[in-house]
């Protein structure tokens, strides 16, 4: 699996481009891996804005965000949060409230130091790649699970107070009978 669900093959090309705002002095550099194609037109059919309500005034990065197109960037979770002002971002989600984008710490150890924050996306729709990965976590995280201290019996009791009353163990590790 690869980008989009496209099998991206082996990348061999990379390059470091400057991203400019068409709406600000806002810019940032960043690293891309060249790649046949990303994905397929986004979005699939053609939006009727009409049903959107966007406010006059409002200068969209992308104005034909509404018209299908190819995808001629993807941008990483990391870069997305940072062209976003006002960070951190604090978003109620249906797992509960989650918050990402860059932060400055505030313990005096890592003054000044940024820290990236980023969300994860869990689809619901299982696919049957993705109902084998959720099978293979699901053994792991029963694998790697403590167990609770099961309760002895009076008889499982009786013989673990006997087996400490009469063995000992060695230097060597080995348990020996008093």
């Amino acid at each position: 699996m690869g980008i989009g669900h496209h099998h991206t093959g082996k990348v061999t090309e990379t390059c470091v481009a400057q991203l400019r705002s068409l709406v600000n002095q806002f810019n940032v550099t960043s690293g891309f891996l060249g790649l046949p194609q990303i994905t397929g037109h986004i979005p699939k059919l053609h939006i009727d804005t009409t049903q959107i309500q966007i406010p006059n005034g409002i200068q969209l990065a992308d104005p034909n965000f509404h018209q299908p197109a190819p995808i001629e960037i993807l941008i990483g979770a990391d870069l997305f949060w940072e062209i976003l002002p006002n960070n951190p971002k604090l978003r109620s989600s249906q797992f509960g409230w989650i918050i990402s984008g860059p932060m400055t710490t505030i313990t005096t150890s890592h003054k000044n130091k940024t820290v990236q924050c980023n969300h994860s996306i869990i689809s619901n729709r299982l696919n049957d790649d993705n109902t084998k990965i959720h099978n293979y976590l699901t053994k792991f995280w029963e694998l790697e699970e403590v167990p609770l201290r099961s309760k002895l019996s009076e008889s499982e009791k009786a013989c673990e107070s006997h087996f400490l009353s009469h063995t000992f163990r060695l230097e060597s590790g080995r348990f020996a009978v008093s």
